[in-house]
């Protein structure tokens, strides 16, 4: 991966990466009031499902927070909504006949993320993987 002038051009190329990978149209999403870098979505019935959920940063330390910390609430965000949205008891038997689970991508500069997140008596979080460098020698 070439380095990015900015957050907008490396975030449109992991996009594109992750779309042709996964094979689905990955876009902005809204969690609130705030939005995602990317997600990659399903629906049933009247609810939409978070399949996976990215977040992309210039580098450690630049920006406005931490990918995890950042994709970690959107998921949370997602079950609290969830709880309180008009389609509960639709939210409920989604939950507990698939737990939700999503994966969570984070791009941090040169380094990418996989963690992943299931929703049972509570939601659960975890990196799946080291933080990968994704440098070349």
């Amino acid at each position: 991966m070439d380095p990015f002038k900015d957050e907008d051009n490396g975030r449109e190329k992991f996009i594109e990466i992750v779309e042709q990978y996964f094979r689905r149209t990955c876009e902005r999403t809204f969690f609130g009031k705030t939005h995602t870098d990317g997600c990659i979505t399903m629906r049933k019935g009247l609810l939409w499902i978070p399949l996976a959920i990215l977040e992309v940063k210039p580098e450690l330390g630049i920006g406005s927070g931490c990918p995890y910390v950042q994709a970690t609430a959107y998921y949370g965000r997602y079950i609290v909504d969830g709880l309180s949205e008009a389609h509960t008891k639709d939210h409920e038997q989604l939950w507990y006949s698939s737990c939700c689970p999503a994966i969570l991508i984070h791009l941090t500069g040169p380094y990418v993320g996989i963690a992943g997140s299931v929703y049972s008596q509570q939601a659960s979080l975890d990196h799946l993987s080291p933080v990968i460098p994704l440098l070349f020698s």
